[in-house]
Parts: C-alpha cells; sequence; structure tokens
C-alpha cells in the first residue's frame, strides 16, 4: 500500500463542544475512514501545546460519579471485566496516542497524539517509531522515558491479557520488536502491514507505566502485579487516592500535568448497586453524572431536567453459553433456548427505544453487520428440539452481575420463557468481582452481559468471541473454519470481499448459536444540568479530566 503523509496542526484545538442529547444516533463509525487515518498515517506533527499544571488551577471542585456495578482491576494491562475498570485507567494513564474528537469525512475519530508528539510509519507499514513529548512526567514526578513505554509494552504483552488481545488481535508473533531509539524515541517492528495496528494503540490500556515506582513495589513479581491491580502509576491527569472497588475509589489531580488545567480536582467514583438509590441520587443531583440508570428512569430524569447522553455503539446484552458444559454443550438446546426467547417482549420491555433486536454475533453499530432477521418466537418447535437433546427437566445456571437490575429482570423473564419449554433456570446473583471469576474461568453454564468492542471491526470483535482457544472466547465456541475466515478477513484489503467473508462467518455462528444476543443498545450517561465537557468516543470510554461542574466550588 502506497503510504501518504499526515499532520496534525498543534494551533487546531483538539476538543469539540459536547452537547446533550435525547438520541445521539450516528451510523456505524466506517472501518474504511479509520483504517485509512490510522496505517497510512507516514508522519504526526506535533501534539497540543503544554497547558498550566493539571492540579493547580484546573478547578478546584469535587466530580461525583456513580456506577450501578464495581471494578475488578486497574492494573492496565488486565482492566476490562468490569466495563467501568477502564474509566480509572483512562484517568491515570495517558496514551501515547489517541482518539481524537475531530472526525474525518467518513465520520471515524482520527488519531492524534498525546505523550508522542509525533509519530512515523514506514512505507512497508512494519515499522512505527514515536517520538515522545519532554516535558511529560508521571504522577510520582520521574519523567516520562522511553524506556518506561518499551518496559510497558513488553509486560503488556508478558502478561497475555484483556490489552496484549487488543494489540495483538491474538496473534502471537506479531510484534517483532520493541526497541528504545533514545531517551525519547521507541521503535516499534511488527510481522505485517496491519491497517488497524495504530487505532489498537489508542487503546486506553496501552498508557506507560512508571517503572521506577512499580520497582519499589514487586517490579514484574506477583507482588507487583497484585499492586498494580488496585494502584496507580501512570503519567494521566489523575493518581489514585482510595480504592475500594465495591463501594468507592477516590481520584485526585496530579500537579505538573503537562496539558491544561483539568476540569475537577477531585472525583468521587460511587458504587450504587442499588437501583432505587441510584435513580434518586441522579434525580436530587446529589451525583454529576452517573451510569447504569434503568432505562425506564430516563424520559422521567430527562424532564426533570437531567442531561441524557445517549449514543449508538457496538455493546449488546447477551446470553452467553459454555458450549463445553451440558446441557448447553448441544447445538439443539442451545438452538431451542434461542426460539424460545420473546425477542420482541424483551426489546420492548426492557429496550424503552434504546435497543435493536439482531441475530448472530455483529451488532448493527458494527461495520460488516450482517442484518439477519431475528426469528418469531416458537415454542413448539424449541419443545421438539429439547425432547430431542434429551435435555427435558434439565437445569441451567444463569450468572448476573450485581447491580445490573435489568439484566436481573431479562434473567427472570428468561426463565419463565425457558421454563414453558422445559428448563429449569438457576439465577445466580454474583458481586462484580466474583461474576468475573465465575465467568472468565468457565465455571458456569450460561451468564447475562452486556459487552462491546474497543476496536469496531469484527476481526478484533470475533477474535475474543468466537476464535477457538481464546481466552477471552468465554462461551469456549470453536469452529476452525469460524477461524479461518477469521484469519482472512483480517489481511483482506477489498472491502466487498471483507464483507463476503464476515457474512459466511455470521452465517456459521448463527447456526451454532455459541450465543444468544438479547439487543445492541445505546451507551447512556445521565448528567446534573450543570457539567460540561461530556464526550463520547467510539471506544466507549470516559474521559474524566475534562468534566467540569458548573458553579461547584
Amino acid at each position: 500500500m502506497q503510504l501518504r503523509n499526515r499532520s496534525f496542526d498543534s494551533k487546531r484545538s483538539l476538543s469539540a463542544p459536547s452537547r446533550p442529547v435525547r438520541r445521539a444516533r450516528r451510523s456505524a463509525v466506517a472501518l474504511v475512514g479509520v483504517a485509512l487515518v490510522a496505517a497510512t498515517a507516514a508522519g504526526c506533527g506535533s501534539s497540543v501545546p503544554s497547558g498550566a499544571a493539571g492540579g493547580e488551577g484546573g478547578g478546584s471542585q469535587t466530580l461525583d460519579i456513580a456506577y450501578n456495578t464495581g471494578l475488578t482491576n486497574i492494573d492496565p494491562a488486565l482492566a476490562c471485566s468490569s466495563p467501568y475498570d477502564y474509566h480509572v485507567v483512562t484517568a491515570a494513564y495517558d496514551n501515547m496516542i489517541e482518539l481524537s474528537p475531530r472526525r474525518d469525512a467518513s465520520g471515524a475519530q482520527e488519531v492524534a497524539p498525546a505523550l508522542a508528539e509525533r509519530w512515523n510509519v514506514s512505507r512497508d507499514g512494519k515499522t512505527y517509531t514515536f517520538s515522545l513529548r519532554r516535558d511529560a512526567t508521571f504522577a510520582s514526578g520521574n519523567p516520562v522515558t522511553a524506556d518506561d513505554v518499551v518496559f510497558s509494552l513488553r509486560r503488556l504483552l508478558d502478561r497475555d491479557g484483556c490489552q496484549a488481545y487488543v494489540l495483538t488481535m491474538g496473534e502471537k508473533g506479531l510484534f517483532r520488536s520493541i526497541e528504545k531509539v533514545d531517551d525519547h524515541t521507541v521503535r516499534v517492528r511488527i510481522a505485517h502491514s496491519d491497517p488497524l495496528f495504530l487505532l489498537r494503540m489508542t487503546s486506553r490500556g496501552n498508557g506507560p507505566i512508571d517503572r521506577r515506582l512499580l520497582a519499589q513495589h514487586g517490579g514484574l513479581s506477583r507482588a507487583g502485579d497484585e499492586w498494580l491491580a488496585r494502584h496507580t502509576a501512570g503519567a494521566g491527569a489523575y493518581e489514585l487516592e482510595s480504592y475500594d472497588p465495591d463501594s468507592e475509589v477516590r481520584l485526585r489531580a496530579r500537579p505538573n500535568y503537562w496539558r491544561e488545567p483539568v476540569g475537577a480536582k477531585n472525583v468521587v467514583m460511587r458504587i450504587v448497586t442499588d437501583p432505587t438509590t441510584l435513580q434518586t441520587l441522579t434525580a436530587s443531583g446529589d451525583v454529576d453524572l452517573a451510569y447504569g440508570v434503568g432505562l425506564k428512569d430516563l424520559r422521567s430524569l430527562e424532564q426533570q431536567g437531567r442531561q441524557i447522553f445517549a449514543n449508538a455503539s457496538n455493546r449488546y446484552a447477551y446470553i452467553g453459553l459454555n458450549n463445553d458444559k451440558p446441557p448447553v454443550d448441544d447445538a439443539r438446546v442451545r438452538e431451542a433456548l434461542w426460539l424460545a426467547m420473546p425477542h420482541a417482549e424483551l426489546q420492548e420491555r426492557f429496550g424503552y427505544g434504546y435497543a435493536r433486536a439482531f441475530a448472530g454475533m455483529i451488532p448493527p453499530a458494527m461495520p460488516f453487520y450482517p442484518g439477519f432477521a431475528v426469528p418469531a418466537r416458537d415454542v413448539e418447535r424449541a419443545k421438539q428440539l429439547i425432547q430431542q437433546a434429551g435435555a427435558t427437566g434439565k437445569r441451567i445456571s444463569l450468572a448476573v452481575k450485581s447491580g445490573e437490575t435489568e439484566q436481573l429482570q431479562m434473567a427472570t423473564a428468561l426463565q419463565s420463557a425457558w421454563k414453558e419449554i422445559g428448563i429449569d433456570v438457576q439465577i445466580n446473583t454474583l458481586s462484580a468481582s466474583a461474576f468475573s471469576d465465575t465467568v472468565s474461568n468457565f465455571k458456569t453454564q450460561a451468564y447475562i452481559l452486556r459487552d462491546g468492542s474497543s476496536v469496531n471491526d469484527p476481526a478484533f470483535f470475533l477474535g475474543f468471541f468466537a476464535m477457538c482457544g481464546n481466552p477471552f472466547n468465554w462461551s469456549r465456541y470453536c469452529d476452525r473454519d469460524v477461524d479461518r475466515l477469521l484469519d482472512e478477513g483480517r489481511t483482506e484489503p477489498d472491502q466487498k470481499r471483507r464483507a463476503q467473508i464476515y457474512r459466511e462467518a455470521s452465517e456459521r455462528i448463527v447456526a451454532d448459536n455459541p450465543i444468544l444476543p438479547i439487543f445492541a443498545s445505546d451507551t447512556i450517561a445521565v448528567a446534573s444540568p450543570r457539567l460540561r465537557g461530556y464526550e463520547y468516543f467510539d471506544d466507549q470510554q470516559l474521559v474524566i479530566r475534562k468534566l467540569k461542574v458548573d458553579g461547584a466550588s
């Protein structure tokens, strides 16, 4: 591929005004636009200039954010089990490059400088050279150097957790080398041209770790990993003040932050698993921003003057089925469960106009969505399949995360629906950490979850949802023909051919029903009318440093 130069004007603002919307729907982010912006960038110009110290004069108020479920791990290499882990990671760790609020003509978000003020990509697309800012420091005061970046990327890959998958899409051997050129230059070599690589480098968990601080707490040992799971060591706008993942997390703005002043000096992140309490706090204005508020409450909250931020996303609620555990190891049982699901009722009862039912693994907001029809409910056919499988009267354990009230209600509705076909569903409500352990270690037959992709592309998403043996393939689904198709789609340059590949893979997946999608829903946040600075990014992560509460003290 012929690469062209691309530059960023340091005088042009990287911020765009954000405004509340009832339904901020957009067309799916175009893969082509994102990939071309990311992969064809042969050079990148200067970043935004240094601002005043982030914690000095950047706003003295406290920002209160409420979440309906707790956190699990804030180690950048491993954070992903809770949808809110990355909120802390984003606040405490800056990346070399990041998504910009600016969008190109296709609607895709551009890639912008951060700790790396510029970068270059070789003409063969296999070598990336990043030039670091010289004025950036970690919260400890230690300077951000090439040694820190090399250390952090190597550690990330060695831990082989969520973030390693983000960077490699599960491809072993993608990274050929990560090396320091000088104190402020890092060179990364990969095995082949990868049009999504630069985009994946913007993922929130790629920020460098203060290796000298980590060395004081165990370094690369297990003790170091345990420390980093509950502490921060980044170059972001905030540092951790206290951490109770099931109750409350506190952040404080750090001094001498290299960017513009932050909007709030202190951040309190409350875990409020009781839905009534969460709704009350949001309605009363006791919290400035809330996640996980029941969709049924949104219209009332909007009428009370609350801002509703609703953005179409690739996240969706689904029933995961452990394809290795009976009785759901039988494809006939999985098909029966799918046919017995009251799809229209679930969408109407729990979607409240913010959801869309679909079939397969690729959601409507993702490129190459195949658009398969959702079947009408067929209880009689489902009963026949259960009888043929010898599963009548069998019990299925269904794990639900505490605080996810609507998911619990969906589970109850499904429990009733599946009882009609002779399946007994036992619902187990678990804390965020217990849920993560149960699901990721394949201890349950089924679970209900809302999940999505930080990279809006099937090559990334289906890799961890459907590839044989992937540790994040929690359904343990395996079809070698699907693997072959996904490998082909990952590097296929022709978009029409990619569409054919993903449709063929989707047809095979739909026939097997390894997971049962309930519906795709918008990413929702509810805010006080005084909140300013909210911006939606395609990776669906909150950028706390930009938030400010008018009139707070």
